[in-house]
């Protein structure tokens, strides 16, 4: 789990496929964990966040491409 102290963001280049396959993987795996797991574990939140941040650079990368201008600061 990630803490505050250690955590470095790191710029990466994806495109719009390997995206959809890191959130189709994350989602599965989220589907195959227990509920257990799923409540205690805080890995959920970490995908959430992983999730967020994915899809808003997405939509940021489209809507600046339309000519909307971006509002992609990154949530984490």
């Amino acid at each position: 789990m990630r803490t505050t102290s250690t955590y470095t963001p790191i710029n990466v280049t994806l495109t719009e496929g390997e995206i959809g396959v890191i959130l189709c993987s994350l989602e599965a795996y989220v589907m195959s964990m227990d509920e257990e797991t799923k409540l205690n574990s805080g890995v959920v939140n970490e995908i959430d966040q992983i999730f967020e941040e994915l899809e808003n650079a997405v939509d940021d990368h489209y809507n600046e491409k339309e000519g909307f201008g971006s509002g992609y600061g990154g949530t984490f």
